[in-house]
């Protein structure tokens, strides 16, 4: 087992978790990202560029994800078909439909 660490000076001495407020209570909405994301929750943002680009392809999809990591199919979108290409349609979390 590691040695233990000392606080570094003008740290602050912790709180006891009793006289502390609930968590929800003293962190505005705005945070909520930002806590998810130190407790370790993934957000992904996709940037158009790459196989995102304006002017990419099918084919540049299938090379930077692998063809078998993608469907093809048709939505309707305001009365019209639309091809839609779905990234990892098996798994939620990494769904993506383009």
């Amino acid at each position: 087992m590691p040695a233990q660490v000392t606080e570094p000076s003008g740290a602050p001495a912790p709180t006891p978790a009793a006289a502390r407020p609930a968590l929800a209570a003293r962190r505005p909405a705005a945070e909520d990202g930002a806590l998810a994301a130190r407790r370790g929750a993934v957000r992904t943002v996709v940037e158009c560029s790459g196989p995102f680009a304006k002017d990419s392809s099918v084919r540049a999809l299938a090379a930077a994800y692998d063809a078998r990591n993608m469907i093809f199919t048709n939505e309707t979108v305001q009365g019209t078909e639309v091809g839609v290409t779905v990234l990892f349609p098996k798994e939620p979390r990494r769904r993506l439909e383009v």
